[in-house]
């Protein structure tokens, strides 16, 4: 698929999602689970090729996740610390892949560095020693015309 259609596709899918999470967390009472929900359109843009897309989804999450914890109706049974222990539990979930998947993309990046150095040392190297080379098979070449002169000269 193309890069600009996966992408539109990427995003109308992710903006579906955390609409109807934040319908169905807004009709919930506070303290189900529904909060960690969000991971899935936070999930689905990594998939994304624009690399500060998963953080927007995420910061979008992290305030419809608190917009909840506001509106959503409240469960009498549920000690207030339950609920809300929940809003901060799904948070750190949902933002732990996207820490981890920037923290991938800087290493790729730094390997591709070390990649494209290791690459430039060989290339020299490579060079270096067909000089080196070059120089040998032009030395043995005149120390065989001299034995060759040598040879000759011994037979006159």
């Amino acid at each position: 698929m193309r890069t600009p259609a996966r992408k539109g596709l990427i995003t109308a899918s992710v903006a579906a999602l955390t609409i109807g999470l934040l319908i169905a967390d807004l009709q919930t009472p506070l303290g189900l689970a529904d909060p960690v929900l969000y991971i899935v359109p936070v999930v689905l843009a990594l998939l994304s090729p624009d690399r500060r897309f998963p953080i927007i989804v995420a910061a979008v999450s992290t305030l419809l996740t608190s917009i909840g914890a506001v509106l959503s109706p409240r469960s009498q049974e549920l000690p207030l610390w339950l609920p809300l222990a929940n809003r901060a539990f799904s948070i750190v979930v949902f933002w732990t892949p996207v820490w981890y998947s920037a923290k991938r993309r800087q290493h790729e990046a730094q390997l591709q560095l070390l990649n494209e150095e290791l690459e430039d040392r060989v290339h020299d190297r490579t060079r270096e020693l067909a000089a080196v080379n070059a120089s040998l098979v032009a030395e043995v070449s005149e120390r065989m015309e001299s034995e060759r002169l040598l040879e000759a000269s011994r037979q006159e």
